[in-house]
């Protein structure tokens, strides 16, 4: 069986799609897989002479310009970002932006010709290699999580709705993703529902810094909120993937409000396959991309700056616990139903043998 190298420059060892889905399900098909950091080429380099059949999966043109030198190597770009990307463009000023871009454009095209097999993380993401390299294997491969890592919390507990709502948000701290919304949406809970204790759970990066804006930003929600008794807030740091997934089931509902610019609108949140595979409801900015993957979340579905709209979505849950219950259930089967890992995962066994030349070879 051939070995499968993740030769990485935007994702970390601990990558939940990497290391906890395509590398397990891969070993337990009989590759031998490995992960190496984009930045130690050379212990890439140290495969450049073996006998070993190697497929290397790269997930951005610059880990694909250094794997090319293995000459014998099955090349796959794995797709998950834009080139460019707003992430991309953010440092520079503003009149080497469209400079920059056209590189990055460039990039990306060379490295869907050099590559000998993609796999697209979503739809929008196909564009334009799908459409300028259509003769080579390409796979769709979503973000969808496992069975084996999330567990919810049954029967729903929806006795205490009137009393304590838990929210909560993952992400990190910036105007951009929703963070401040998401404050401001709790504040507003707690406000108009004086009886109720609202309690909001942040997991995100703390060791990352916020620009000026975001602090003072941020300073001004802290002295709002200090004045509002029935409301709480728990920042937690960044968590190991399994704890992340015990973490989600423990509260009522999810919340996701990042701008729905050109670029979000165009992008599938990675966690909301996680919030349904949880069974809890959840409330999202109204991205194009949600819409087209999972239609059925319309009533979960806002524009971003309708705060009263989303209070008035989560008043009806709290007060309707049949309501919630049904919502639970049915994200839930949602989950079970199309958006699980175990969907794609025979299916991504089965393109990696290809790429592989076992079935060939059995055949």
């Amino acid at each position: 069986m051939a070995k499968v190298i993740f030769f990485q420059a935007a994702h970390r060892a601990d990558d939940d799609r990497v290391c906890y889905h395509q590398q397990k399900s891969l070993v337990a098909a009989g590759f031998a897989v490995d992960f190496i950091p984009a930045a130690d080429y050379a212990r890439l380099e140290t495969f450049a002479e073996t006998d070993e059949h190697l497929i290397v999966v790269c997930d951005t043109p610059v880990a694909i310009w250094k794997a090319r030198r293995l000459k014998r190597a099955v090349i796959v770009y794995d797709v998950t970002e834009w080139y460019p990307s707003k992430k991309n463009l953010r440092s520079v000023t503003w009149y080497r932006r469209p400079i920059k871009a056209i590189v990055l454009a460039a990039a990306n095209l060379w490295a869907g010709a050099a590559s000998d097999a993609f796999l697209f993380g979503e739809y929008h993401k196909t564009f334009p290699l799908r459409y300028i390299f259509p003769w080579k294997r390409q796979m769709m491969l979503s973000y969808y999580p496992s069975k084996q890592y999330i567990f919810p919390l049954y029967p729903y507990s929806t006795s205490d709705l009137s009393r304590q709502i838990r929210l909560f948000y993952a992400g990190p701290r910036t105007k951009e993703k929703g963070y401040f919304r998401v404050l401001e949406l709790a504040r507003t809970m707690a406000e108009r529902n004086p009886q109720l204790q609202v309690r909001l759970t942040v997991v995100t990066d703390l060791s990352e810094d916020m620009s000026d804006e975001a602090k003072a930003e941020n300073q001004a929600q802290k002295e709002l909120d200090g004045q509002i008794k029935n409301m709480s807030i728990v920042l937690k740091d960044r968590l190991p993937f399994e704890d992340f997934c015990r973490e989600i089931c423990r509260h009522d509902i999810m919340l996701d409000l990042r701008s729905d610019d050109v670029e979000n609108t165009r992008c599938l949140p990675i966690k909301l396959f996680y919030y349904l595979a949880a069974a809890r409801p959840v409330i999202y900015s109204s991205l194009r991309a949600i819409r087209r993957a999972v239609p059925e979340l319309t009533e979960s579905l806002f524009s971003p700056d309708d705060i009263g709209g989303m209070a008035d979505a989560i008043e009806r849950l709290i007060s309707d616990p049949q309501l919630f219950g049904y919502i639970c259930e049915r994200n839930r089967f949602l989950y079970d139903e199309y958006f699980n890992w175990e969907k794609q995962e025979k299916q991504f066994v089965q393109f990696m043998r290809r790429l592989s030349g076992a079935d060939n070879a059995q055949s």
